[in-house]
């Protein structure tokens, strides 16, 4: 999945952000810390099991 970007260039660099109509998509925000628990990246808000 691909999101429509902005384009600009700033100090000789390409800079790309999502366009601004996104910001009106957007629900609640939440902030992640990772932790580390027996040698494991742990997330509190997040549950699952990965296969490999």
């Amino acid at each position: 999945m691909t999101l429509p970007r902005e384009l600009s260039i700033r100090n000789c660099k390409l800079i790309q952000q999502p366009v601004k109509e996104l910001q009106a998509l957007r629900k609640q925000q939440h902030e992640i810390k990772d932790v580390f628990h027996q040698e494991k990246k742990m997330y509190d808000a997040f549950t699952g099991h990965h296969s490999k």
